[in-house]
């Protein structure tokens, strides 16, 4: 089953795998953005 992408006017959001963790792509950046909370 492909997971779906949302678009929206900023960039994308998306998962890599499915039940994953989100990550978020700002358009016109090489980078990614996920949304799992970092360890301190």
């Amino acid at each position: 089953m492909a997971i779906p992408k949302i678009k929206l006017d900023p960039g994308t959001v998306y998962q890599k795998e499915e039940g994953g963790i989100y990550y978020f792509h700002i358009s016109g950046q090489r980078s990614t953005q996920g949304n799992q909370p970092q360890n301190s």
